[in-house]
């Protein structure tokens, strides 16, 4: 039986991309990822507040709602682990694993420079713009490759350019982006 540590393949890393809500995981899964990882920066997005602004309790609860979508395993980005000591961190970790998540995420970065080799566990890299690409990381020995919240983003820049042209223009463009979501969600929701 294949684990969520087993898709961990440094080389050949996991690609886990970033649902938001509770359609796109359902649309993501039909795509053909292997597992996914929330954002806590989407959420809180689509929650109506910053980045960071998302305690504990709704951060778990999103989660778990995001593993219930789909048959994937589901990682949960925590940030700093909502706590200040490890004792804390260690707290949260257990309470993800009660509710049934595969694994967590703990935020720690150094800018633009990647340790992979310094350590002992799979590591996540956030993929950016003009960052290294998967094949990049994927030759650095990165084992999981995320977006964060860029779905979620990319998804709110659509409707900010969508509404804009609404108020300038009064059309919403030529229909393009909004065909390829309706067909994704038909497909993906049908099931």
């Amino acid at each position: 039986m294949t684990t969520f540590l087993d898709l961990h393949r440094p080389g050949r890393p996991l690609l886990a991309p970033n649902p938001w809500d509770l359609g796109s995981p359902k649309v993501l899964a039909h795509l053909g990822f292997e597992a996914l990882a929330t954002t806590s920066s989407g959420l809180a997005t689509a929650l109506g507040v910053l980045d960071g602004a998302v305690d504990r309790e709704t951060t778990l609860d999103h989660a778990r709602a995001v593993a219930e979508a789909t048959a994937l395993p589901v990682t949960v980005d925590l940030e700093d682990g909502h706590a200040d000591d490890p004792a804390g961190v260690a707290e949260t970790i257990e309470t993800a694993r009660a509710h049934g998540l595969a694994g967590a995420s703990i935020e720690d970065w150094d800018g633009d420079r990647f340790y992979v080799e310094a350590v002992r566990t799979p590591v996540n890299v956030l993929l950016r713009p003009a960052g290294p690409t998967v094949a990049e990381l994927a030759e650095a020995g990165v084992a999981r490759i995320t977006v964060g919240g860029a779905f979620a983003f990319a998804a709110l820049g659509t409707l900010v350019e969508m509404a804009q042209q609404l108020l300038d223009e009064g059309t919403v463009g030529d229909g393009r982006l909004s065909g390829v979501g309706m067909r994704a969600a038909k497909a993906a929701l049908s099931r």
